[in-house]
């Protein structure tokens, strides 16, 4: 990994982990084209079947399989097949808002000592006033507790990611970890929303969806396994 010293305009590797996503990765990938950023894309295929990319004007794109389902590992071989100063790690079901450029670049730019990482605000694609409600409640999390969840995104020097010994190898809870290992002094808002989809909390509620996601956590902080909660989270 490169550590991003005296580099004026820093390179972005964008990695993002996917299963069987196609058409919700296709919308996200089209939001790089003729980005002004130095952005290379690598897209981790966690699933059992080949990945439609399409690639007109987009940055370079590299697409590897991940020999195992699971966000942690998936990530770890995205970021270790790029060679940048920085990294962006988003979901595939992730929207950026107009002006996250700008956004990242004022980042960058009051990040000279690559000693913190940026996340954006929760945000859901849907009118529901329940998400909105959501929203605050995240919003208030990150604050009281310093805990983004990865469907926020997170852009860090790929130096600090090293620091903190790279994404956890884990199936399930990667984020939440490496949140508790960056912590409330190397964490920053990016200052502008990242928009996810809401249709798990509209197909299972926004409660019911909500409160899985709490109880997952605390029997993450309590010890439970990561490969145990995975094998719960996906049955």
């Amino acid at each position: 990994m490169h550590t991003g010293e005296n580099i004026p305009y820093p390179s972005i590797g964008v990695v993002i982990p996917v299963y069987q996503a196609d058409d919700q990765l296709n919308e996200l990938l089209k939001q790089f084209t003729g980005s002004s950023l130095p952005v290379s894309i690598v897209v981790v295929d966690g699933g059992k079947s080949d990945l439609s990319i399409e690639n007109d004007g987009n940055p370079t794109i590299a697409v590897i399989k991940s020999d195992r389902h699971g966000r942690g590992h998936q990530l770890r071989l995205g970021t270790a097949h790029l060679d940048t100063h920085w990294f962006l790690i988003l979901h595939a079901d992730s929207h950026l808002n107009n002006g996250w450029e700008d956004k990242v670049r004022q980042f960058l730019d009051n990040t000279p000592e690559l000693d913190h990482a940026g996340y954006f605000d929760f945000q859901l694609d849907t009118n529901d006033r329940k998400a909105r409600l959501l929203e605050h409640l995240v919003k208030l999390r990150c604050r009281l507790l310093a805990l983004p969840y990865g469907d926020q995104g997170l852009l860090i020097p790929s130096r600090l990611l090293l620091l903190c010994g790279g994404v956890p190898d884990i199936p399930l809870m990667e984020d939440v970890q490496l949140a508790r290992k960056l912590s409330r002094r190397r964490l920053r808002r990016i200052g502008i929303p990242l928009t996810t989809s809401a249709q798990h909390y509209l197909q299972h509620g926004f409660v019911k969806r909500s409160a899985q996601n709490l109880l997952f956590v605390l029997l993450f902080y309590i010890g439970v396994k990561p490969t145990t909660l995975h094998r719960w989270y996906y049955r």
